[in-house]
């Protein structure tokens, strides 16, 4: 655990105890009480912008449902991770159906993905005003452009190994976000749980195996053997939805197209 955690937090030192990551910045940004996407009760939304993370994008924002009513008691928490191509705002309304049950719900954007694509991520705005299903369409139709600068992060890693944007630095990003989290007074820190939807799925899995504070995870599709793929030789469907980087690493190994020893 220790080791992958150093992996996850891009410390060096796999065998050697954790050093202490920069203190986090922490700033609401925006605060609202509303049901956005149903008739149900109302709940309060936040934006949080959380600095000083480890790796190539430093900061991001947090978007939070917690229960309008007994403000400042002890929750479990629910962290969202969305699937690729999307963002935090993305999972918006699963986000409100949580916090209608008493959770505090979080999301944040992975890599290179959401507000972390491009300034204003391809879309006219992100307020907490402008969360509801016309958002969710918005996000839908402009998903091509902020797929376009994640893949060239892709590459981009692949030439460099400055980063791991895939999978790793999205799953250290998350715990990050915990460390934040059980420093807020209505946090039950033993009562938190991760849910991640295909890349978020994976990020999940990563987060619950380096960090001992998550209690329990929900991977949606976000299961697989990389190395049963490759034996089999069925890593075709895997590799279509980061086509770019694939096509990238073919080329500068010389080949003419992807075939199994690019993948591996």
């Amino acid at each position: 655990r220790r080791a992958l955690r150093s992996v996850l937090c891009r410390r060096p030192e796999a065998n050697a105890a954790p050093s202490p990551l920069p203190p986090l910045s922490a700033e609401r940004l925006e605060q609202r009480t509303a049901a956005p996407f149903s008739k149900g009760q109302p709940v309060l939304w936040e934006r949080v912008r959380l600095s000083n993370f480890p790796g190539e994008q430093d900061g991001l924002v947090l978007l939070t449902a917690a229960p309008s009513s007994g403000q400042g008691q002890r929750r479990p928490v629910v962290l969202l991770l969305h699937s690729t191509g999307k963002c935090k705002e993305y999972v918006a309304e699963h986000l409100e159906r949580w916090a209608q049950k008493g959770f505090l719900a979080v999301a944040y954007d992975a890599r290179y993905h959401g507000e972390r694509a491009l300034p204003g991520a391809g879309l006219r705005e992100l307020s907490l005003q402008a969360l509801g299903p016309a958002l969710v369409d918005e996000i839908v139709a402009t998903e091509q452009q902020r797929l376009k600068v994640y893949h060239a992060a892709l590459v981009r890693a692949w030439r460099t190994g400055a980063e791991s944007p895939f999978v790793f630095d999205t799953a250290g990003d998350g715990i990050s976000v915990i460390d934040y989290l059980v420093s807020r007074s209505d946090v039950d820190a033993k009562r938190i749980g991760v849910v991640g939807i295909s890349l978020g799925g994976m990020s999940s899995w990563l987060l619950a195996a380096a960090d001992e504070r998550v209690a329990v995870a929900v991977p949606a599709i976000g299961v697989q053997s990389f190395r049963y793929a490759l034996e089999q030789e069925i890593w075709a469907a895997r590799v279509d939805t980061i086509r770019p980087v694939f096509e990238a690493a073919a080329k500068d190994l010389g080949k003419k197209e992807v075939d199994t020893a690019t993948v591996e």
